[in-house]
C-alpha cells in the first residue's frame, strides 16, 4: 500500500512529549556526564571502584523502569506516574548539587557525606522508574494500530533524546570546569523543572490519550501510597549502592527474574501474542551486549578520552566530558536521514525488518572498538587524535539508532496491547543489564583517573585501554553474526508462522 504525504504527518502530541522528554534528557545526561569524575576528584575513589558505582548507578536507573511500567499500568496511570517522576528526578539533581557544595564538603565527615550522595542517586533512579517508560509509551497510544508513521515517529522522538543530551553535554561540563560542580547539578534541576512545567500545562492535549488506569479517578490514599513507596524505596536504593556486592546481588536477581518473566508470558499468552514476546525477548538479548558497549562513553571511555587523547583545540583544553556530545550530534545528524529511509521502505513495500535492524545495529556498534588498535598505532608518546573519537562515536551513534530507539517501536508493536509499560520497562532493562557487564571492564581497568605522567605512562594507559575495547568489539560482532543467523526464526515469531 502507497501513502500519501498527508497520511504521514506526524501529530502534535509527539511535538510535545518531544520536549518534555528533550528537558529530562538534559537533566540526566549533563548530570551523567560528569558524575564519574565527581566520584574521582570529590569522593576520592579509585578509579576500578568509581568505575563499577558509576555503572551500578547506571544500572539501577535502567532497572526501576520494570517497578515504574507496573505502577503506571495498574495503580497510578501513565500521566501521573511521569509528573511524580520528574518531581524524584528533580529532587536528585537538586540534594547533589546541595552535597556538592563547598559548604557540605568542608563539614561534614567522608561517612555522612557518601551518605547524602548515595540518597541523591537513589532519588535519581527512583525518579527514573517512575518517568522513563512513560512519554514513549504515551506516545504509542497516540497512534493507532500499524500506523505507518509510528517508525518515523520514534525516530523523530528520539532526537529528543540526543537534542537534550547536546545542549547538556555541552553546558555542564563547561560550567563544571569554571564554577563547580554544584552549579552544574543545580542547572540540570533547573531543566527538568523547566520541562515538568512544559508537560503538566500540555496536559489538556492528553485529555483522551492515556492506559485505562490514567482514566480512573485516584483516592487520596492512593497518591500517598504511592509517593511514601518511592520514598522507602529511595533509602533502600541508596543502602544497595553503599556497597557495590549488594548492588551486584540485587542485579542479579532483578535480572534474572525479568529474564525469566519474558519467557513465562511467552508460553502463557496464547497464540501470536505469545509468540511476539518471546521474538521481543531475543530483541532485549541483543540489546543488552549493545549497551555493554554504549555505556563505556560515561565510563572508561571517559577516563581513556581524559588521559590519551589530544583535547587541546586552539590552545583551548576541552573538558573529557565534552566529548560525549559527539554522540548526539551524530544523532542529530544522522536521524533524519534513518527516518526518511524508513518512509521510503514502508511506501515501497520493502520494509526492514526490527530483527535485522537490530543485528546491524550491533556490528556497527562493535566497529567503534574494533577500530582502537588503529588508533593506537597513530598515536604519538601516548597521545591519539580526538578524530579517532569523532570516528568512534559515528559507529555506535549509527548502532543506537539501529537498537535503542527502534527498541523503543519494538516494545510497543509486540507487547500485549494492556502490559506495554512493563513491557517497556523490561526492555529497558537490557539496558540496566548492559549497563552493568560494562563495569565489568573497571575491574581490569587500572589507572589512577589523573592524567598520566610523561610518555611512558601515557603509551601504557595507551595499549591498556585499546586492548580491552578490542576484545570487546570483537565480542560485539561475534554476538552481532550470530544475531544474524536467529533474524528468519525471529521474524517467523513475529509474524505468527512458528508454531
Amino acid at each position: 500500500m502507497i501513502h500519501s504525504e498527508k497520511s504521514l504527518k506526524q501529530p502534535k502530541e509527539l511535538v510535545y512529549l518531544f520536549l518534555v522528554e528533550m528537558w529530562e534528557r538534559f537533566a540526566y545526561y549533563g548530570m551523567q556526564v560528569i558524575l564519574i569524575f565527581f566520584l574521582l576528584y570529590k569522593l576520592n575513589f579509585d578509579d576500578s571502584h568509581a568505575i563499577q558505582v558509576n555503572a551500578a548507578f547506571m544500572a539501577l536507573v535502567y532497572a526501576t523502569p520494570c517497578i515504574g511500567g507496573y505502577v503506571a499500568d495498574n495503580i497510578f496511570g501513565i500521566k501521573r506516574s511521569l509528573i511524580l517522576g520528574a518531581i524524584f528526578l528533580i529532587a536528585g539533581y537538586f540534594f547533589l548539587g546541595v552535597v556538592s557544595s563547598t559548604l557540605l564538603l568542608n563539614y561534614l565527615d567522608s561517612n555522612e557525606l557518601h551518605r547524602l550522595f548515595y540518597i541523591s542517586l537513589a532519588f535519581i533512579v527512583v525518579g527514573n522508574g517512575f518517568f522513563k517508560p512513560n512519554p514513549t509509551t504515551l506516545l504509542s497510544k497516540v497512534y493507532k494500530p500499524n500506523d505507518p508513521r509510528i517508525d518515523s515517529g520514534y525516530t523523530i522522538f528520539y532526537m529528543s533524546i540526543n537534542i537534550g543530551g547536546q545542549l547538556s553535554e555541552f553546558i555542564i561540563p563547561v560550567v563544571k570546569e569554571h564554577y563547580g560542580f554544584a552549579p552544574a547539578f543545580f542547572i540540570c534541576a533547573i531543566g527538568l523543572t523547566i520541562g515538568l512545567i512544559w508537560f503538566i500545562t500540555r496536559l489538556k492535549n492528553f485529555k483522551h490519550i492515556g492506559s485505562p488506569t490514567d482514566f480512573l479517578k485516584i483516592t487520596f490514599l492512593r497518591y500517598i501510597g504511592v509517593i511514601f513507596g518511592g520514598l522507602v524505596l529511595v533509602l533502600a536504593i541508596s543502602d544497595i549502592l553503599i556497597s557495590l556486592e549488594r548492588a551486584n546481588i540485587v542485579l542479579s536477581v532483578v535480572s534474572i527474574a525479568v529474564i525469566f518473566t519474558y519467557i513465562y508470558f511467552s508460553v502463557k499468552l496464547p497464540g501470536l501474542i505469545g509468540k511476539r514476546v518471546l521474538a521481543s525477548f531475543y530483541l532485549i538479548l541483543m540489546s543488552m551486549v549493545f549497551f555493554a558497549v554504549y555505556a563505556q562513553i560515561f565510563g572508561a571511555m571517559n577516563i581513556f578520552i581524559h588521559n590519551n587523547v589530544d583535547r587541546v583545540i586552539f590552545g583551548y583544553t576541552i573538558p573529557a566530558a565534552t566529548f560525549a556530545v559527539i554522540n548526539p550530534i551524530w544523532i542529530v545528524i544522522l536521524s533524519p536521514f534513518f527516518a526518511k529511509f524508513y518512509l521510503y521502505m514502508e511506501k515501497h513495500n520493502k520494509p526492514i525488518s526490527i530483527p535485522l535492524r537490530f543485528s546491524i545495529g550491533l556490528v556497527l556498534a562493535s566497529c567503534s572498538f574494533l577500530i582502537m588498535p588503529l588508533a593506537a598505532m597513530s598515536g604519538t608518546d601516548g597521545i591519539i587524535s580526538p578524530w579517532w573519537v569523532v570516528l568512534s562515536y559515528f559507529f555506535i551513534s549509527s548502532g543506537e539508532l539501529l537498537v535503542s530507539a527502534l527498541g523503543l517501536a519494538m516494545v510497543c508493536k509486540l507487547a500485549p496491547p494492556k502490559m506495554t509499560s512493563y513491557f517497556m520497562g523490561g526492555f529497558l532493562l537490557s539496558t540496566a543489564i548492559g549497563t552493568w557487564l560494562s563495569g565489568m571492564v573497571g575491574k581490569f581497568i587500572n589507572t589512577s583517573g589523573k592524567s598520566p605522567v610523561g610518555a611512558y605512562e601515557a603509551q601504557y594507559f595507551l595499549d591498556m585501554y585499546t586492548s580491552i575495547f578490542f576484545k570487546l568489539g570483537l565480542f560485539t560482532f561475534v554476538m552481532a553474526i550470530l544475531a544474524m543467523f536467529v533474524v528468519p526464526y525471529i521474524n517467523r515469531l513475529i509474524s505468527g508462522e512458528v508454531r
